[in-house]
């Protein structure tokens, strides 16, 4: 998952995160899909669907000539659940969705470094994937990219080392890629090591608020 300035970068950044899972997953932005950005989705592996709330006529075409066994989903934005429905023995359980309180208001910085308005940008997407990962979790964030996930572990040690592991993966694929088209015949991607790690004590089930939502362009290839 990454967000940037436009959908195009956002997918970009989204999908250097993590070119492996990317291949046969899904790929979701928040707004639309035109032509150039198209471009760009063909070109890399295929996914297996793609979701936006709208799509240019030239997207359509090039997608039923170049991806035609990729289903294309036209989906408005989310919302805010107003109920959580669940199965359980005997019965389901109907409750109030549990939603992520907390914000930047509510954070205190007790270190010495202060963070950077762009680290506390990476913070904030950072708690929000993790928020929405299975705990326990880590998350590796770093201008505007989610680059490392580590989650569903026992020990948050292993959380830790498995995002460790996925951001490296990312790079190194991402690198051999890069490599044929550099003139010089080494990787041209540059890479910048995270600055904040998040690990709450348990992941929090929310939906994304509407106005991040709708204010940030958002893609994510994973599924």
């Amino acid at each position: 998952m990454a967000v940037a300035a436009d959908l195009g970068s956002a997918y970009r950044l989204a999908f250097e995160a993590d070119p492996l899972s990317a291949f046969g997953g899904v790929v979701a932005v928040n707004g639309l899909v035109d032509g150039p950005l198209a471009e760009v989705i063909v070109a890399n592996p295929l996914a297996d669907v793609l979701v936006a709330p709208a799509f240019a006529e030239a997207a359509l075409e090039l997608f039923a000539g170049r991806r035609k066994n990729m289903r294309v989903l036209e989906m408005s934005t989310p919302g805010e659940p107003q109920l959580s429905i669940r199965q359980i023995d005997g019965g389901w359980l109907v409750q109030q969705p549990d939603r992520l309180g907390s914000t930047r208001a509510d954070w205190r910085v007790v270190t010495k470094a202060v963070p950077t308005k762009e680290q506390w940008q990476d913070l904030e997407l950072a708690w929000l994937v993790c928020a929405r990962t299975t705990s326990n979790a880590i998350v590796l964030a770093v201008g505007g990219q989610v680059n490392g996930i580590g989650c569903g572990q026992q020990s948050r040690v292993e959380a830790a080392q498995l995002a460790r592991a996925r951001r490296r993966a990312g790079r190194q694929a991402e690198q051999r890629r890069a490599t044929p088209s550099s003139p010089s015949g080494t990787a041209s991607t540059s890479w910048r090591t995270p600055a904040w790690q998040l690990s709450p004590n348990r992941a929090a089930r929310f939906m994304t608020r509407r106005s991040w939502w709708q204010q940030t362009s958002v893609a994510s290839p994973w599924c």
